[in-house]
């Protein structure tokens, strides 16, 4: 199943912007452009990429500049018409799983989940959903802690685990986001077991959108175990959910590796680099484009740095937006 995007929703509203935002001749031409806000900007060409780099040793790799990068689309090296290494301000929604499996720790993972946003810059934003058979927003997209943290009071486990429509649902939402860089993070404990939507139609609207999804699974490595034998998909559902947006499946054991999960995201996100690409691909045939970022530091050609971005996108049709 293919998402019609949000494109339609929105070019009504900001049609004066996107003038006013279309690139300028030096930017079409790899030059440095003007210091982002991190606000939406609409461009019909385009490919933005959130890049995170890191060392062999999983160590972020910081320092890098624009001719460090390689971007290939479909094997063809793309030019790079924006870089940046500044941290861009990020609009974040928590998608936290509220079946009756989650009742004995509910509290704490949920707790433990706001910890996600320690890092990161002021104008920084979240929302949040919890679902077990459906998706609920419980809060609005804020920076106000205090509205994070008296959201998720009072809020009883139960009910089956429709986890694929909720991440569609959050999906969906995230799209109103007024900063251009956007992160889920989803939180479940088990696997679907009530939504309409396939994982494989999940997958196609994910691949439609430019958002980050990092996922938590809190598996016991005895029910790690019991999925993996009778055959069960949650963790590598997971890893493959995260992996299609350059982003990491995570699998804490307990509370607190949770808590630390959410501070290695909030630390990756607030040190991803920022990329831009107008394909020379003009072609506007809705057909799967593959994206391969290389990161080597100029001057030490024998590192190697392993740069994790999405892995693709679908070309847009006619009058269709990236």
């Amino acid at each position: 199943m293919r998402s019609p995007g949000v494109t339609q929703r929105v070019v009504a509203v900001l049609a004066i912007s996107l003038l006013l935002s279309l690139p300028s001749p030096a930017q079409q031409h790899g030059h440095e452009p003007t210091q982002d806000t991190g606000t939406v900007k609409l461009d019909t060409d385009l490919v933005s990429l959130s890049v995170t780099v890191a060392d062999q040793n999983g160590k972020a790799v910081l320092g890098l500049k624009r001719e460090d990068f390689k971007v290939y689309e479909n094997g063809i090296e793309q030019i790079i018409s924006f870089f940046s290494a500044d941290e861009a301000p990020a609009c974040w929604g928590l998608v936290l799983d509220r079946s009756g499996s989650m009742t004995a720790m509910m509290r704490d993972v949920y707790q433990a989940a706001i910890h996600v946003m320690d890092e990161g810059t002021e104008q920084d934003e979240m929302f949040i959903v919890t679902f077990n058979d459906q998706p609920e927003i419980v809060c609005e997209f804020s920076s106000d802690r205090h509205k994070w943290e008296n959201s998720l009071l009072g809020l009883r486990a139960g009910g089956t685990t429709a986890l694929y429509d909720a991440v569609a649902f959050a999906l969906d939402h995230i799209q109103q986001a007024k900063h251009q860089k956007k992160v889920l993070v989803v939180i479940t404990d088990g696997e679907d077991n009530s939504s309409q939507l396939k994982f494989r139609q999940l997958i196609d609207q994910v691949e439609e959108r430019n958002v980050l999804i990092y996922t938590v699974g809190m598996f016991e490595p005895m029910e790690r175990s019991l999925f993996d034998f009778g055959g069960g998909r949650t963790q590598g559902e997971l890893e493959k959910l995260a992996e299609a947006t350059g982003a990491r499946a995570h699998f804490p054991t307990n509370v607190e590796r949770c808590r630390e999960a959410m501070k290695e995201i909030a630390g990756e996100v607030s040190q991803q680099y920022s990329l831009g690409y107008y394909p020379s691909n003009t072609a506007r045939d809705g057909k799967w484009r593959k994206i391969k970022v290389v990161a080597t530091r100029q001057g030490e050609k024998d590192t190697r740095y392993v740069a994790r971005a999405r892995t693709g996108y679908y070309a847009p049709r006619g009058d269709e937006m990236r």
